[in-house]
């Protein structure tokens, strides 16, 4: 689940400057995730809770992982780069109530890659595993829709 969070997050990281880009090194830079659905960081992106033990001990666990920043490097060979940065809540409590562990992690970054290919506003990510993306560009904007979501990233 991890991996495709960073995959999304990162499939829709882009800006590019003033102007019509006409190819990669107009577009080369680094952008940041600002929003996503309008909102911005932490973005809430998975909830799930189940039993376990803990100490030998039955236990209700609880784990939330939020998207807490997103980038994309765009390099001048029409290569990129994307990173996300995800933290993990883990609470586990006893089945008369107590908490017995709570934990909150920042996870390692993850960094997926691909190419790109800019046409006018048009700018298209294809991930080395090969699912392709395509986003408008708008200034130093761009926002793309993945799955009915607005994610937008600005340079």
């Amino acid at each position: 689940m991890r991996a495709t969070l960073c995959f999304l997050a990162l499939a829709v990281a882009l800006g590019v400057a003033c102007g019509d880009p006409t190819g990669p090194e107009d577009v080369a830079g680094t952008y940041t995730l600002q929003t996503v659905n309008g909102s911005g960081p932490p973005w809430f992106t998975l909830h799930s809770s189940g039993q376990g033990t803990f100490n030998g001990q039955p236990v209700l666990v609880e784990q939330t992982i939020e998207l807490i920043s997103g980038s994309l490097h765009l390099h001048g060979d029409a290569t990129f780069s994307a990173t996300s940065i995800l933290r993990e809540t883990l609470v586990a409590r006893s089945l008369t109530g107590g908490i017995v562990m709570d934990s909150v992690v920042t996870l390692p970054p993850e960094t997926v890659g691909g190419t790109y290919a800019v046409t006018g506003r048009t700018i298209q990510l294809a991930f080395s595993g090969g699912t392709v993306h395509t986003g408008s560009l708008s200034g130093r904007v761009l926002t793309m829709i993945v799955d009915g979501v607005a994610w937008v990233y600005e340079r």
